[in-house]
């Protein structure tokens, strides 16, 4: 029997919550003729992840593996669906019931197409909020013109995990994904999408991406933001840094030329920059640098933010870089904290 859509769940102890993400797949509605298939990659959960994926009996696949994080899932997972189209899911979140069904359709536009993504629902169970990401009108992402390169850095949080679907000749085509990226592998693969073709990125919000507090990569946006050098921050550091040395390699072969790669890199290396900055080191001038590229990149307006950007910018030439983030992040939860109470004032 051919399959028309392969949805990879890839989970690590998700017991609180890869029940309702396998539930959410199998509520998916107006499908018609459409064969799914349904595959999970438990990457060596210690937890009872394993029993419940399990207890669906034939209705899915499931394949247990090593503990080696989201690049390992998604090499190993890809080569195992057989759907024509692939769509991602983190084993933390679910899914709307029309997603398939409009992402199906996006698909079937045109052959140009060879990514969709969509808008989303931040869903903070660490504050009990919800927050609508994404655009508001379909957005057509390719690397043609600086414009429709900004479009792909301001809307790309929409080809995240659970957000995304590419065709699998595509993701056959971007395998072997560094498995230094144990997260982070999904922005190696979306980064590389537009080089193959057309990407959609639809404004409904078609997954709801949970923060429980103990996600890998994204915190309760409630949480004081911290420098600790750790092993989390060094792990961070090290993904950026692969991230940073790894596409260009990849896009080039893509046909890019090095000027586009400077552009579409940009964020990713500024962050790599600064990451390595926070947790080895280095020199007041390579810190202006990368914060002047930053501003360049992020291209802030009015009189405010002019002020805070010569005095972040001063700070970065005077202190060493250690200090400068301690500095910035303190600024930041002070901000935090303001908008807190602005916002408790009007409740």
């Amino acid at each position: 029997m051919s399959v028309d859509v392969s949805v990879l769940i890839d989970t690590y102890n998700h017991e609180k919550y890869i029940d309702a993400a396998i539930k959410s797949v199998l509520a998916q509605a107006g499908l018609s003729n459409a064969t799914v298939e349904i595959i999970v990659i438990d990457d060596g959960s210690t937890d009872a992840t394993g029993d419940i994926v399990q207890s669906y009996g034939p209705t899915l696949r499931y394949y247990r593996k090593s503990n080696g994080g989201q690049a390992s899932a998604f090499n190993m997972g890809i080569r195992l669906c057989q759907g024509e189209i692939i769509c991602f899911l983190d084993g933390d979140d679910w899914w709307h019931a029309n997603k398939l069904s409009r992402v199906l359709e996006a698909f079937k536009q045109t052959l140009e197409t060879c990514a969709v993504g969509h808008s989303f629902v931040e869903v903070d169970e660490v504050v009990g909020r919800r927050l609508a990401v994404g655009p508001s009108t379909p957005v057509s992402v390719n690397f043609s013109t600086p414009g429709s390169v900004a479009l792909f850095h301001q809307f790309r949080c929409c080809l995240g995990t659970s957000r995304l679907a590419m065709r699998r000749s595509v993701a056959l085509e971007i395998l072997n994904i560094p498995e230094t990226l144990v997260f982070e592998a999904d922005e190696y693969m979306f980064t590389l999408l537009p080089t193959f073709g057309r990407v959609v990125i639809l404004p409904e919000a078609l997954t709801y991406y949970r923060i429980h507090g103990a996600n890998l990569y994204q915190d309760s946006r409630s949480i004081l933001v911290k420098y600790n050098i750790d092993s989390r921050l060094r792990k961070r550091a090290s993904i950026f840094e692969c991230l940073s040395k790894r596409l260009p390699v990849e896009l080039q072969k893509r046909g890019c030329d090095l000027p586009l790669i400077d552009l579409v890199l940009g964020p990713v290396q500024v962050q790599a920059t600064r990451l390595k900055l926070m947790t080895r080191g280095g020199t007041p001038f390579e810190n202006f640098r990368s914060e002047w590229r930053a501003a360049v990149i992020e291209e802030r307006r009015g009189a405010y933010s002019a002020i805070v950007l010569w005095m972040s910018l001063g700070l970065a030439l005077l202190v060493p870089p250690k200090m400068y983030f301690i500095v910035k992040h303190l600024y930041a939860n002070l901000l935090g904290y303001i908008r807190s109470v602005k916002g408790s004032a009007f409740k």
